[in-house]
C-alpha cells in the first residue's frame, strides 16, 4: 500500500516458502497477487488468482472470494481483458453484497467504476466511483478513499471538469500525506502536473 512493492512480493514469496497453513498459503497468493498488479505487472497475477478462486471454491471464506474476484477484476482490466474483467468485478460485488462485506464492496465498485472509463461511459463511471468512496467513507478507510479520489480526479479530467478535478486532487494529497504515504504524494503531485500540461497542450492546439 505504500508503493514498496518489491519489498511486498519478498515479504510474499517468503511466506509461501516457509510451507504455511492452506488458508495463510491463499492469503499470501492474494496479496503477491495485488502486489504485481500495483507495480504494474499484472501477467503473473492472473493465473495465480484464478488458482486462489478455484481453491477458495472448497473452502467457505466468502470475504476471501469476494476479495480475490476483485483483485483478479482488477489484473483483467489492467491486461485489457475487459469483458472477462466485467464478470469478475460483478461477481465480486455480487458475493460481497450478499455477506454484507463493504470492503470487498468498495473493491468491486471500484473496479467497475474504471471499466465503465475504460469504455467511455463517463455517468456510469462516475455512479461506480462514487459508490466506491460512500463505501470506504463508511469504513473510514482513508488509504482507499484517497485511492478513490484520484480515479475521481482522472474522470473528471476527462470530463473537462478542472474544478472537480482539482478538488479530488487535493483530497488525495491531504490523505496521503496525513498517512505519511511519500510514493503516494508524489504519484498525486505529477498526475497534477500531468493533467496540467496536457491543458496547456490542447490550449496552444
Amino acid at each position: 500500500m505504500q508503493g514498496e512493492w518489491e519489498a511486498g512480493i519478498a515479504a510474499c514469496q517468503h511466506i509461501l516458502a516457509c510451507s504455511p497453513d492452506p488458508v495463510i498459503e491463499l492469503g499470501a497468493l492474494q496479496y503477491l497477487s495485488l502486489a504485481y498488479i500495483e507495480q504494474g505487472d499484472p501477467a503473473p497475477a492472473i493465473p495465480l488468482l484464478e488458482h486462489v478462486a478455484q481453491r477458495l471454491q472448497h473452502i467457505q471464506l466468502p470475504l476471501a472470494q469476494g476479495r480475490t474476484a476483485a483483485f483478479l477484476g482488477e489484473a483483467l482490466l489492467a491486461s485489457h481483458q475487459i469483458d472477462q474483467a466485467q464478470h469478475m468485478a460483478s461477481q465480486a460485488l455480487e458475493i460481497s453484497q450478499a455477506i454484507s462485506y463493504p470492503y470487498g464492496m468498495g473493491l468491486a465498485q471500484r473496479v467497475l467504476g474504471r471499466i465503465a472509463q475504460t469504455r467511455s461511459d463517463y455517468r456510469t463511471a462516475a455512479q461506480h466511483l462514487h459508490e466506491a468512496l460512500h463505501t470506504f467513507t463508511a469504513l473510514h478507510g482513508q488509504y482507499e478513499i484517497a485511492r478513490t479520489h484520484l480515479l475521481l480526479a482522472e474522470l473528471a479530467h476527462r470530463q473537462g471538469n478542472r474544478d472537480t478535478r482539482t478538488l479530488h486532487l487535493s483530497e488525495a494529497h491531504r490523505l496521503f500525506q496525513r498517512m505519511r504515504v511519500p510514493k503516494y504524494v508524489v504519484r498525486t503531485e505529477q498526475l497534477a502536473e500531468a493533467f496540467a500540461g496536457q491543458e496547456l497542450v490542447q490550449g496552444s492546439g
